[in-house]
């Protein structure tokens, strides 16, 4: 699902990888340009996004025939470049091109055209310097996080995740299901209000996208790093088993304890982020 040494990956070790960079070029020209161009250049990086997400999951799907195993690429490869590609740098290059602006305006030795063209030229520089790094980063975060989640639990959601050893593959998918369902009918409920409220595909795309980042933060991302961490630290101290009762309930009230949190904590990461973009 990831990009592994000696593999070459057309989308990440060409010169296709700097397509999703598009958006942190519109984000050092931001203060030279108008924001409908910024915001062009994000859709020049979701489209690469899409087409990584697209070129994998068909290639996992045509390699095994499992929808299943498809799905799992789909999102892994999502979760990936949209870290990758478009949050983490393009917050990076927002605010190294905001603080050198400010440096910049506040010396009185620098002339008026460094100040103006200077934090522009600083935040292109910056990109080809943090591209391998947060590459780097995103891959290590998510093979000791969601991955290992992935590969443990089959994809199952929080709780079937918690009960896996006593319930049925069934029983795991089932709650997958449940799960996966939730998520797509909050995502389209939300674009279908947004249509019918503005009439206008592009707000409504923007409400689709924002409701899905949330959806994989706050569902997906986040609990399933959490919540077995809490199981198995909380296992440890009783000097207990994982799979023995305690542990296990101490999860599930920690779900419940922790989705307003997490919930909140995601609005307001994403209000400081990519939400001020549109």
């Amino acid at each position: 699902m990831d990009s592994r040494a000696g593999d070459y990956d057309l989308f990440r070790d060409s010169w296709l990888r700097f397509l999703g960079y598009a958006n942190e070029v519109g984000e050092a020209f931001r203060p030279l340009i108008p924001r409908s161009i910024v915001r062009l250049s994000y859709g020049v990086a979701i489209g690469y996004v899409l087409a990584d997400v697209g070129s994998k999951t068909k290639e996992t799907y045509e390699g095994n025939k499992k929808v299943k195993n498809a799905a799992i690429t789909a999102l892994d490869v999502f979760l990936w470049q949209l870290f990758a590609s478009v949050i983490i740098p393009g917050f990076t290059i927002n605010r190294i091109t905001a603080l050198s602006g400010r440096l910049l305006r506040n010396s009185k030795k620098t002339n008026e055209a460094i100040k103006r063209l200077g934090p522009t030229a600083i935040g292109l520089i910056s990109i080809p310097f943090i591209v391998k790094p947060i590459d780097a980063f995103v891959t290590y975060t998510m093979d000791e996080t969601y991955r290992k989640h992935v590969e443990i639990r089959g994809y199952a959601r929080i709780v079937g995740g918690i009960y896996a050893p006593d319930i049925s593959e069934s029983g795991l998918r089932a709650a997958h299901f449940i799960t996966g369902a939730y998520i797509l009918t909050d995502v389209i409920s939300k674009s279908v209000k947004r249509y019918n409220r503005t009439e206008k595909v592009k707000d409504t795309l923007i409400t689709f996208l924002d409701a899905t980042i949330w959806q994989s933060l706050s569902t997906v991302l986040i609990p399933h790093f959490g919540v077995p961490c809490i199981v198995g630290l909380s296992a440890k101290m009783l000097g207990s088993n994982p799979t023995d009762k305690a542990p296990r309930v101490i999860g599930i009230v920690a779900i419940i304890l922790l989705s307003r949190p997490v919930d909140g904590l995601v609005d307001y990461v994403m209000d400081e982020t990519i939400r001020k973009l549109y």
